[in-house]
């Protein structure tokens, strides 16, 4: 299923010429070469369609890529532009067709004009090649499994959570018990100083009842527990977000998790839950 949607994608876009084969099976050109690690399929069909249709314009559209896939929460066009030193007409003709793609999403942001818009991997795929297979050369056959619970596989579960969340915000909604309410969803960010981290909310949806959802996407093996420091964080980023948006509606902290709030004394601050099984 995976390849079968990375291969529509591959050639609905219009780099779809230049696939150096426009078959309906990879597993055609398999044979010619020899590929022992078990990822290795997947690899070479990266390689020989999906990177086709990211690098229209191979280093460029590649450097985009990747400077996005290390961004968890998006990049705005100015951070990609420095980024990548790529010049403005180049990087709108690379965005827009990875965005017909499917490989990247734009996010609005909060009550912000076009400018500021954000861009996101989009592709799940996309953000695993290019955090374990892109220029790795390992020979650990059991690479996986010891590296199971090291940062780096926990930081891409994560990102990788809230990439489906978002690929998922129809269904957020309904479980929400808004789908009839007119909403808008976007992003916020306050940049950070010397004196101040800053502070981001992935997922802004604004009602049309006056009430704004600040949502959460937090990945976990298990019921995810809400500790005093993350209630406190959750409690001084509704409070900036009012402060620096200067909104006088009604704020909801809403959390999506893989299998629910585990109810402790710090769970109040979580007033309304998604979970994973909701998103399908």
């Amino acid at each position: 299923m995976l390849l079968s949607l990375d291969l529509h994608r591959a050639t609905s876009c219009e780099c779809y010429e230049l696939l150096p084969c426009r078959c309906p099976s990879i597993m055609e050109h398999l044979p010619h070469r020899p590929y022992p690690q078990p990822w290795a399929i997947l690899e070479c069909y990266y390689d020989e369609t999906t990177s086709y249709s990211i690098n229209m314009r191979r280093n460029e559209s590649g450097s985009s890529v990747r400077a996005l896939t290390g961004s968890r929460e998006g990049l705005l066009r100015s951070e990609i532009m420095e980024k990548t030193k790529m010049s403005g007409g180049s990087l709108t003709k690379i965005m827009e067709n990875l965005e017909r793609c499917d490989f990247i999403e734009t996010y609005a942001r909060y009550k912000s004009s076009v400018r500021n818009t954000l861009y996101r991997i989009n592709d799940p795929y996309t953000l695993f090649y290019f955090k374990f297979l892109h220029n790795k050369n390992t020979k650990d056959e059991h690479w996986w499994t010891n590296n199971m619970h090291s940062h780096s596989v926990e930081s891409w579960q994560g990102f990788s959570f809230e990439t489906i969340c978002m690929i998922h915000l129809e269904q957020i909604k309904r479980k929400l018990g808004i789908s009839g309410i007119s909403t808008t969803t976007s992003s916020w960010r306050k940049l950070g100083n010397d004196e101040d981290k800053g502070t981001q909310i992935d997922l802004v949806i604004d009602r049309a009842d006056r009430i704004i959802n600040l949502c959460e996407m937090k990945f976990s093996e298990g019921p995810y527990t809400i500790t005093k420091d993350y209630e406190y964080k959750l409690r001084n980023r509704m409070t900036i977000f009012r402060e620096e948006t200067k909104t006088n509606k009604s704020l909801v902290t809403t959390l999506v998790t893989t299998y629910g709030v585990l109810h402790g004394i710090h769970s109040g601050i979580v007033q309304s839950e998604v979970v994973m099984d909701d998103l399908f």
